[in-house]
């Protein structure tokens, strides 16, 4: 079985280790986040998270992210 049947048909694990962090805080965090991706931000429960793209003005993917909504940040 390869790694992508195994993904498919189980369960799989990824290291994301190594990817930036970057934490977003302040009164207006949700609202320019949501300003910025192409995902929900603003109704995002504290404890939840989604992956979202960042946009050029074009619509050209600059970034993909997984957004967590930690409560005093994301």
């Amino acid at each position: 079985m390869t790694g992508y049947e195994a993904l498919r048909s189980d369960a799989a694990w990824i290291d994301l280790s190594k990817r930036g962090k970057i934490r977003g805080t302040g009164e207006d965090r949700a609202r320019l986040l949501h300003a910025m991706c192409t995902n929900d931000v603003q109704n995002l429960a504290v404890g939840e998270g989604l992956y979202a793209f960042f946009l050029t003005a074009q619509g050209r993917i600059v970034a993909d992210a997984y957004i967590y909504n930690f409560g005093e940040s994301f």
